[in-house]
């Protein structure tokens, strides 16, 4: 559905997303994670073709996401409500139907779903700000476009609106694929089938839903002189789920996350390609502090 391939971005001469590369498929909610700052918001403007990566590819079922025909499959919400003040709520999601080539009782299915019943009749300017976002989202829904790109969807809801919400993006990941920006990880993982960690504009770790639910892992981390080849390709090949590797002045280091305990394999293999380690530990954390040390 949607592609991400080696996709750099550069504003005034700050990196805000470097050698990000992923998939999106039909039928599951991806939430991209990470603080501000991390490149989330770049990550949905780029999906949606609202600005262009200065290299590296990204396509929605091959089309580049900035063509006429790829922007028809797209549902974007902002990271903020650009909604005109003045226009009463359910008449802006009747001028959202037209320009998308649907009609009234697609704006009025939209409305009912969303929760929106109790602001009919209020102009946009007059309403709370959680129906506001309400509002914003039920835009990005009409018609069901197959992709939809969603900035911070939740910020703003109260904890009843919140669980609505996260019901309403469930049933629509149904028929699309769905990428969500947070930066908080309870609303993560509440939502997600699968977790994209950013930090730094750098894709740190990729969770699918069945890792995150298990309570704890296992966390290995492995030091070896530097000016060795990089060994991620062997632990990954060993049973690794991910792996980091960190440079530093005198060592590199490289962390590990794996289901069960791979030492005595990982010094096997060191040991047969004749690669020496300076040391090896191990440690069992939460998924939560695991995703921090990412973050």
């Amino acid at each position: 559905m949607l592609a991400f391939s080696s996709v750099f971005k550069t504003y005034k001469g700050l990196t805000a997303l470097r050698n990000v590369s992923f998939k999106l498929e039909k039928g599951e909610i991806t939430v991209i994670l990470g603080d501000n700052g991390a490149g989330k918001s770049t990550a949905i403007k780029l999906a949606a073709g609202i600005i262009s990566p200065d290299s590296g590819e990204i396509s929605l079922l091959g089309l580049p996401p900035k063509e006429k025909e790829a922007r028809k499959l797209i549902g974007y919400l902002s990271e903020n409500d650009e909604l005109a003040e003045n226009e009463e709520a359910f008449s802006l999601l009747k001028t959202v139907a037209l320009i998308k080539g649907k009609d009234e009782k697609e704006a009025e299915r939209v409305f009912l779903s969303c929760g929106l019943k109790k602001a009919a009749g209020f102009a946009i300017g007059k309403l709370s700000k959680g129906y506001k976002r309400r509002l914003a989202l039920a835009a990005a829904l009409i018609g069901r476009p197959p992709l939809l790109l969603l900035d911070e969807p939740i910020f703003g809801l109260d904890p009843i609106q919140t669980q609505e919400t996260i019901e309403l993006l469930k049933n629509a990941a149904k028929e699309s694929a769905v990428l969500i920006s947070t930066h908080l990880l309870d609303e993560a993982q509440s939502l997600a089938d699968r977790i994209l960690v950013f930090s730094k504009g750098e894709l740190r770790a990729d969770f699918k839903k069945e890792f995150f639910e298990k309570s704890d892992f296992l966390s290995l981390t492995l030091k070896v002189p530097k000016a060795q080849i990089d060994l991620s390709n062997i632990f990954t090949k060993l049973g690794a789920l991910k792996v980091r590797k960190i440079s530093n002045q005198d060592c590199d280091e490289y962390l590990l996350v794996c289901k069960k305990d791979l030492r005595k394999e990982l010094l096997e293999e060191l040991k047969k390609a004749q690669i020496e380690f300076l040391e090896i530990y191990s440690s069992k954390n939460s998924l939560k502090e695991k995703l921090k040390e990412l973050i």
